[in-house]
């Protein structure tokens, strides 16, 4: 009986091959798709979160917001009519209100 025999008769060291095999096949699964998918893994910390994304549209839109309702207001004070600067300070002042900022 030669040492070929042993490795074969041998449950642990078929065990062990099977798992590399198992795993060596699974990398390659995972290269192979991500090849055929056209996709490439994304490095952590490599990226900007979707809520540091949100924040930044939305400050960008309460700006906006700000530049419009001060555009009217600078408009309504100009008329003489003082319900419209009346309702156009009333409308900035509940809309600053309402973004809850500290």
């Amino acid at each position: 009986m030669g040492i070929k025999q042993k490795l074969e008769d041998h449950i642990v060291f078929w065990t062990l091959a099977m798992l590399v095999v198992g795993f060596v096949s699974g990398v390659g699964a995972y290269e192979g798709l991500l090849r055929i998918t056209n996709q490439e893994p994304v490095v952590r910390d490599s990226y900007i979160n979707k809520s540091d994304l949100v924040g930044n549209i939305l400050r960008s839109e309460v700006i906006g917001e700000i530049e419009r309702l001060i555009e009217v207001g600078t408009d309504a004070h100009g008329n003489p009519d003082q319900n419209k600067a009346g309702v156009s300070l009333t409308r900035t002042r509940s809309f600053l209100h309402g973004l809850d900022f500290p």
